[in-house]
């Protein structure tokens, strides 16, 4: 992920834009920058099932918004597990902003993957983080 888009999606956590699904691209979810008065609107996608499609603006009227608390995608619920699951082993506390920041901004489920190995985390432990956003 670029730096550009980095910054963009830590802005992004911080901010009162409206969350969408996009309703035609399996999985995908975005913010609403712009809202036209013709019922479409102008969404930068943040997440998806493919990471090609991240961070690309599209212009459509087939959405739904988002609650607060309601995961982006299952790769947003997998991150938040995981982090769950490094504060419950100790490995991470509410200290570790850089560390929970390099979870939470992994663009795929293999750059997560990357991040859990590197606190030790064997393939089943990661197995059992991936399977409730699956299931």
């Amino acid at each position: 992920m670029s730096k550009f888009h980095k910054r963009i999606r830590e802005s992004l956590d911080q901010t009162d834009l409206k969350r969408v699904r996009v309703t035609y691209m399996d999985g995908y979810t975005g913010y609403i920058l712009e809202e036209e008065d013709s019922g479409h609107a102008i969404i930068y996608i943040v997440g998806g099932g493919d990471p090609e499609y991240a961070n690309q603006l599209v212009r459509t009227k087939q959405y739904e918004e988002l609650g607060e608390d309601e995961p982006l995608n299952p790769l947003d619920v997998v991150k938040e597990l995981s982090v769950e699951y490094l504060v419950q082993k100790g490995l991470v506390t509410c200290r570790d902003k850089d560390k929970i920041d390099e979870i939470m901004l992994a663009p795929c489920i293999h750059g997560l993957e990357k991040v859990l190995r590197s606190f030790n985390i064997t393939d089943i432990e990661i197995l059992n983080l991936i399977k409730p956003a699956v299931v």
